[in-house]
């Protein structure tokens, strides 16, 4: 018996099991504070949006349930690094791959940082944007698993720098492997219910507007090389003096995340 295996399917066991009981608990508070709303004749929460000039995009044909997600982490060997196109690559750090263009790439519109990203680093279909920071021209992706991302974790992104030419000259990955759904799916709490949640905690202002909404995941458990993600709602607002901000919310049990949002870049950075 593979006793090392053994324990770390137990130790993932139990946390999930508390996670399922913090989610009953805060299911039965949630349905507590809703019938006290409904007592009260408050308004809906679209009302309350309305009212505080709050705007939403709508949805469709979003999924009801989800299951978690696993996955370890995949060190880069020689051969993987070496069969790179157009790439000098290196892994000084274990699963960390540092990758500089030989032939630094222009970003056109027939050629997007994204598409530049996908074409150099390994496995770079399986990554997708998620921001763009011009003063520090660096962009970061995210790993994708049932075409969901993997939000801000250090195992699962892509870092892609430019230079003043506009022209991409190196970048940063990690990468998760033997990704797959871990359990049975569980119902998940819909978008408006996690912007409720943020709505409920003032954390949208008035005047602001929701850009974007998302599901993905977000780390539940990391014991060595092995995750497991919990499906998590992803909320990109612009306040009304243009500043964006990004708040994540379990899909599952409506707990507001913290999640590091510059753990990868300060990652990088150290690095």
């Amino acid at each position: 018996m593979d006793w090392s295996r053994t324990k770390t399917i137990f130790i993932v066991v139990f946390s999930i099991l508390n996670i399922f009981l913090m989610s009953l608990y805060v299911d039965r508070y949630n349905e507590s504070i809703g019938l006290q709303s409904t007592l009260e004749g408050s308004a809906s929460i679209e009302d309350q949006l309305t009212a505080d000039s709050i705007t939403v995009p709508r949805l469709t044909n979003l999924p009801s349930s989800v299951a978690y997600v696993s996955g370890t982490v995949h060190n880069f060997s020689l051969e993987e690094m070496n069969a790179l196109e157009n790439v000098s690559a290196t892994s000084q750090t274990q699963g960390v791959l540092e990758g500089v263009l030989r032939e630094p790439v222009a970003v056109t519109d027939e050629m997007s940082l994204e598409a530049i990203a996908q074409e150099h680093a390994y496995q770079g279909e399986e990554y997708k944007m998620w921001s763009t920071d011009p003063e520090t021209k660096t962009a970061l992706l995210f790993q994708q698993v049932n075409e969901r991302s993997v939000y801000h974790n250090s195992r699962a992104y892509i870092l892609v720098r430019w230079n003043d030419n506009n022209e991409v000259t190196s970048f940063t990955q990690t990468y998760l492997e033997n990704l797959e759904d871990y359990n049975e799916e569980r119902s998940l709490i819909t978008y408006m219910s996690a912007i409720e949640v943020l709505y409920n905690r003032s954390l949208l202002l008035p005047q602001s507007e929701v850009t974007e909404v998302s599901l993905g995941y977000s780390t539940l458990a990391q014991l060595g090389e092995t995750q497991v993600f919990s499906p998590t709602w992803a909320v990109k607002v612009q306040l009304a003096d243009g500043t964006m901000e990004e708040y994540f919310v379990n899909a599952i049990d409506s707990r507001i995340l913290d999640i590091p949002i510059d753990a990868v870049e300060s990652e990088d950075t150290e690095e």
